[in-house]
């Protein structure tokens, strides 16, 4: 299999290094900022967070004392006394360090077209779920945000509107991702100077009502278009506006902000109260509370590799670059590198040769998990995790096929074309893996959205454990099942040849949603 460059740099670039005490502090302090931890609430006890976070108590404590230092938490004593949350400040500083050093047009571009596709495909399927409860929910967080006080109320309530949107699909993963952007979106939004005037989002307002209807009406395809409407509006605006700009206006004090657009008369049952719905939310109690990664950057280096190898992104018998130019290129150190590549060689993933021609090789016969591993993931797959995985999947890749048709090159369309025409020659499960991981990853590089890149191979990873898992209660003859499969890779690259963006989404979630049916089957015959 031919690998090109783009696909090759998925496994090659720096591996992040936040520390531990920034991404707590990070998680509060956004959480915070957007109202889903709300002023007086009491965190759990130290030793219970920091167990939630899987972190330790030192790591916990320097974290919470920096939001206390900035405002964010204050500490009470005696019998009802613990750590509690304060009315938020507003500076956005805390947290910071979650966010790139330049906040410019690129990063919000990538920011968006990622928050596009889970949030327009999140707004699809909460036409089709939401509940009675879920719907008034949002009717409430619509109001608010025609009734936010200034830009800051207001790009807080416009966050919970589209987390509980998320929350309304049922989906875990999908909460998951529209939270953990709606946190991010939030500190980003507030460090420019873009949406400082209602008459500059009274568009954007009439976005939520026209979106609230759509989704009354359980009219998905109508709900997602509303979506992916109203953020590329944001995008236009952002990129018009002076992003370097990071300095609290009149605008967010409310006076500036009323002068700017005279009031007029608000919809439904006007301003809410405290935020004491999203409290009985708990699946985003969870989101807030999930561990935060703790993986060193040898590890990290590790499950890289490990995972570029595993779908076929690093081919068999390939020779690595030199550990000087790849520990740049991962940009970690030459003793943490060398750790790693020790661990691959032990989990006999790479090879090390001597000599002239010597380096570090990946392997040509690559161990695949035995059968004992395999019946192990099986136990804890179900057709519910499946459905909630394809979920994810399809807000990812269908996004990335319309992103695709509309930016990719003509030979990265031939190139993705080629590996199509490759799975057709291949019967063997394992080396179809490779090729049709590799395929919906090229895709995802041609989207032009580093995130959306990220995301896929990272979703592709996943899926080959389960397809690995799933192999041992699949018919023994699988020809019928992979001639599926390839008429619907054919379905896409017909689309992304014609430069149809709906209809190349249109065809990858057809294909994700057919691949959840066909796996799920499997439980039951």
């Amino acid at each position: 299999m031919d690998v090109s460059p783009d696909l090759r740099a998925v496994v090659f670039s720096p591996i992040a290094s936040v520390g531990l005490t920034p991404q707590a502090v990070g998680r509060l302090a956004e959480a915070i900022r957007v109202g889903l931890l709300v002023e007086g609430e009491r965190l759990p006890p130290e030793a219970e967070l920091s167990e939630q976070f899987g972190i330790s108590p030192m790591t916990l404590r320097e974290a919470l004392a920096e939001l206390r230092a900035a405002g964010y938490l204050e500490t009470r004593r005696g019998r009802s006394g613990g750590t509690f949350v304060m009315h938020p400040p507003e500076s956005t500083e805390p947290g910071r360090a979650s966010l790139p050093g330049a906040v410019d047009a690129a990063y919000f571009v990538d920011l968006i077209d990622y928050r596009r596709a889970v949030t327009s495909y999140a707004s699809g399927l909460a036409a089709r779920r939401a509940t009675p409860l879920d719907l008034s929910r949002i009717e409430r967080q619509v109001d608010a945000c025609h009734n936010a006080a200034n830009r800051r109320e207001y790009l807080r309530r416009d966050s919970l509107l589209h987390i509980g949107i998320a929350a309304a699909t049922g989906s875990e993963r999908i909460l998951q991702e529209q939270t953990a952007l709606e946190m991010e979106a939030n500190g980003a939004l507030a460090s420019t100077s873009a949406l400082h005037s209602r008459r500059e989002v009274k568009v954007l307002l009439d976005d939520h009502v026209a979106l609230l209807d759509a989704i009354r009406e359980h009219d998905s395809r109508r709900a997602g278009k509303i979506t992916s409407t109203h953020l590329n509006r944001i995008r236009d605006i952002l990129c018009d506006s002076d992003l370097a700009a990071n300095t609290v206006t009149t605008s967010d004090a409310g006076e500036g902000w009323a002068q700017s657009w005279p009031a007029e008369p608000t919809r439904g049952s006007g301003l809410i109260g405290p935020d004491d719905d999203i409290a009985d939310w708990p699946a985003i109690r969870q989101v807030i509370f999930a561990p935060i990664g703790g993986e060193g950057l040898a590890q990290q280096t590790v499950r890289r590799l490990a995972d570029g190898i595993k779908i076929g992104l690093l081919k068999p018998g390939e020779r690595l670059p030199r550990e000087s130019e790849l520990s740049k290129m991962l940009d970690i150190s030459a003793l943490t590198l060398r750790e790693a590549l020790a661990t691959l060689r032990q989990s006999g993933l790479i090879e090390t040769r001597r000599g002239r021609g010597g380096g570090t090789f990946v392997q040509t016969t690559r161990p695949w998990p035995s059968v004992t591993e395999a019946r192990k993931a099986l136990k804890s797959l179900t057709p519910e995790f499946i459905a909630d995985f394809t979920d994810l999947r399809n807000a990812i890749s269908g996004e990335a096929c319309a992103l695709a048709a509309l930016r990719a090159t003509p030979e990265e369309l031939v190139h993705i074309e080629g590996l199509a025409a490759s799975m057709s020659e291949k019967q063997q499960l394992p080396f179809y893996r490779q090729l049709d991981a590799a395929f919906h990853v090229q895709i995802a590089i041609a989207s032009r959205s580093a995130r959306i890149a990220a995301a896929e191979a990272k979703l592709q990873i996943e899926f080959g454990e389960i397809v690995h898992a799933l192999s041992l209660i699949f018919p023994k003859d699988r020809r019928p099942m992979l001639s599926e499969s390839n008429n619907e890779h054919k379905m896409i690259t017909d689309a992304l040849s014609r430069r149809d963006a709906e209809g190349a989404r249109a065809a990858a979630v057809a294909h994700g949603s057919h691949t959840c049916d066909l796996f799920t089957s499997s439980f039951y015959t």
